[in-house]
């Protein structure tokens, strides 16, 4: 019946969700996790209580105890080449970011390591 009346208002949404309901499988939601001592905990407000102590558990620092530590390594400094390659294959004609310098700049400038190399390989000639 409600079915038919969904049908003939052309109501799609409600005609889907009631023939959901009618073809899904029934399966009865269980709620049950278990404490730090190990008994099944099945009231909600006993399951919140667990996840909130299990997630400050997570964020609890046992190792530093107020002492900051490091927990990646310095990258290197990245080679002349590098720099060169990514200068030359830097896009022209797009919009400058942020520091409102086109990308051309740094295409058409020489870097002032190259410069210095330059006059170091005149002056030793």
């Amino acid at each position: 019946m409600e079915l038919e009346a969904a049908n003939a208002k052309g109501n799609s949404r409600q005609l889907f969700r009631i023939v959901k309901s009618m073809t899904q499988k029934f399966q009865p939601r269980l709620q049950c996790i278990q404490s730090a001592t190990g008994e099944n905990l099945t009231e909600a407000a006993q399951i919140a209580d667990r996840w909130k102590g299990y997630c400050e558990d997570l964020y609890h620092d046992d190792e530093g105890k107020g002492t900051e530590q490091e927990y990646w390594e310095q990258e290197p400094t990245p080679l002349r080449s590098d720099v060169a390659r990514a200068i030359r294959q830097t896009a022209s004609h797009k919009s400058t970011g942020p520091d409102e310098v086109p990308a051309e700049l740094f295409g058409h400038a020489q870097p002032a390591w190259q410069h210095q190399d330059s006059l170091q390989k005149s002056q030793s000639e």
